[in-house]
């Protein structure tokens, strides 16, 4: 969520492109819920019928989503894999544990080693 409001933040054209499309298209919805067929007076009944609309619609989310939020997204994604992977490459190895069904037993790395005896008597087993 971060890497995403930080990126997100650096494109702000991205912003003002996608809330555009957003009225666009909460206008083009609400003209149809609402039967309207004219806006200041201009009829768009015939010249922008509902099915030409959404055409319009269709083809400036798919312009805007190409040219104005790709590049965003692909750094989001960018950015997120080399935190994640600087994060596992740095990650300190005493602090990881290894659970008993792969053949060690969970202990703190500051421990003295447990051998295979120790092991057998911590299970109850002689």
């Amino acid at each position: 969520v971060g890497v995403t409001t930080v990126v997100v933040l650096t494109h702000p054209t991205m912003l003002i492109y996608l809330c555009l499309l957003f009225g666009l298209w909460h206008f083009h919805l609400r003209l149809i819920q609402q039967g309207i067929g004219s806006v200041f007076g201009f009829d768009l009944r015939n010249t922008f019928s509902p099915a030409r609309r959404s055409l319009l619609l269709t083809l400036f989310s798919a312009y805007v989503g190409l040219f104005y939020c790709l590049k965003p997204l692909i750094s989001i994604m960018f950015v997120s894999g080399f935190l994640i992977f600087m994060h596992a490459l740095l990650r300190d190895p005493k602090n990881t544990d290894v659970t008993p069904q792969f053949g060690k037993f969970v202990h703190d790395s500051d421990d003295e080693e447990i051998g295979n005896e120790d092991y057998e008597e911590s299970r109850g087993s002689a």
